[in-house]
């Protein structure tokens, strides 16, 4: 029995000698050794990791009425079932966090959005800058005259968008997406002690023109059943090693 294996794994060895004669990446294996004879023959081996890289897409709502909110003069509500993103009344803004983000550590992000349902609009969106706060993982929101979102934006990511990318009203109760937000999710997972099921959060800043009065009014986590609050969508890549291949290679005039 013991001679039929040997003869086996022999018989293995020639026919891949046969088909794989150099490395994954058709270069030169690094490990075979210089020829100095002509009769004798070796057969010499390497193990090489194969890496690939696989996209994947992600889907986050929030988990609680402190996931959202909005602030007005440092007081921040988390239990509106709305929540107002205008230029007018003296809006500060509002916020959107979304726990349990399983997005490794140092992934690349091709595209994130935050999807939102619009409560009321008029002429067009305001004219919102929107960060996420620049931390490892985002804590919830807290109601009270605490400024809450407001302080927050003072530790923002560098990364940045204005949202103003339409002239029209938004129609009543129909789902809409702010400009790509990718550069901001990339700076977070990029964070040294990022980890995959932490918390990202994102702040809209409202931005005052003028006399201009237009707003922009979307549901919160707290209306109905919870669906209509925002959801945060990305699509990111990570590099994988699959199995490692067994390059056999016959070298020739060895000593």
């Amino acid at each position: 029995m013991k001679k039929i294996i040997s003869w086996g794994f022999i018989l293995l060895l020639l026919m891949l000698s046969c088909s794989i004669d150099s490395d994954y990446n058709k270069t030169e294996n690094p490990l075979a050794p210089s020829g100095v004879g002509l009769n004798k023959q070796k057969w010499h081996g390497g193990v090489y990791p194969i890496e690939f890289y696989i996209s994947r897409n992600l889907e986050r709502y929030g988990g609680q009425s402190e996931d959202d909110g909005q602030e007005s003069g440092g007081y921040v509500n988390t239990s509106f079932n709305y929540l107002e993103l205008r230029v007018d009344l003296g809006r500060w803004g509002g916020a959107y966090r979304f726990p349990n983000v399983t997005i490794p550590q140092g992934a690349t992000i091709n595209s994130a959005y935050v999807s939102l349902i619009c409560f009321i609009s008029t002429f067009r969106y305001p004219l919102d800058s929107i960060a996420c706060e620049d931390v490892d993982s985002a804590t919830i929101l807290s109601s009270g005259t605490n400024y809450n979102i407001s302080n927050r934006w003072n530790n923002r990511t560098d990364a940045c968008v204005l949202w103003n990318d339409s002239v029209n009203a938004v129609p009543w109760d129909t789902r809409d997406s702010t400009p790509d937000l990718k550069d901001l999710v990339q700076e977070i997972v990029n964070r040294p002690n990022w980890k995959s099921g932490n918390a990202i959060i994102f702040l809209f800043k409202c931005t005052i023109v003028g006399e201009d009065s237009s707003y922009y009014e979307t549901y919160s986590w707290d209306v109905a059943d919870h669906t209509y609050g925002a959801i945060f969508y990305v699509t990111y890549t990570v590099a994988q090693v699959g199995k490692k291949r067994i390059l056999i290679t016959k070298l020739k005039n060895l000593n």
